[in-house]
């Protein structure tokens, strides 16, 4: 082969590279296969399409203590197609049959169910949800949820205002800071893989 072809097929590979996420997006995640949150900077093909700064709409469902849907209005609906599932932004609620799994998913009901929210919208994760910054009458609901003891801050959220109120909540043992020794969400997703898929 000659030289000009092997470089200009070494600049396609390189620019593919980088277009497609670098090194970064073939790793496997750093706790293997188990299902884990993605960072805000792990963004998949989905932050191509173009996505309006701000969401605004009815929570039609809380599916656990971080995650939420919306109506939102006509015009963001067309181009969303349907409720829009909403990822509080830097939080980790525990799951669905993980001890306080319940109560946070209830916590999070009565902050926003049924109510009118709007969502900064930070871009989306891997499984192509909205990550975003719920605010109702404007309290910011990701702030409230780890404040009141019923989320962690996110393992790799480098919010030091989230960092703050989870102090504030495991010294005031509010929420699931009750419990002697807490699980978080994380470890819980690996040793229980089937359980929070």
């Amino acid at each position: 082969m000659q030289r000009s072809v092997r470089v200009a097929l070494f600049i396609a590979f390189c620019l593919a590279l980088a277009y497609f996420g670098g090194r970064d997006a073939l790793q496997q995640p750093e706790n293997g296969p188990a299902r884990e949150r993605p960072t805000p900077r792990q963004r998949t093909e989905a932050n191509d399409r173009q996505t309006p700064a701000t969401i605004s709409g009815k929570v039609v469902v809380i599916a656990d203590g971080d995650t939420i849907q919306l109506r939102a209005g006509e015009q963001v609906t067309a181009r969303m197609e349907g409720p829009v599932t909403v990822r509080l932004e830097g939080i980790d609620a525990p799951e669905r049959g993980q001890p306080f799994g319940d109560q946070s998913r209830r916590h999070l009901s009565e902050l926003t169910y049924g109510k009118e929210a709007t969502v900064e919208v930070l871009g989306t994760d891997q499984f192509d949800r909205t990550l975003g910054i719920v605010r109702v009458e404007g309290e910011d609901i990701n702030n409230a949820m780890v404040r009141d003891g019923f989320a962690w801050r996110y393992l790799h959220s480098d919010s030091q205002e989230l960092a703050r109120l989870e102090s504030e909540a495991r010294q005031q043992k509010r929420g699931l800071w009750r419990d002697r020794e807490p699980t978080p969400p994380w470890v819980w997703r690996r040793e229980h893989p089937r359980d929070s898929q």
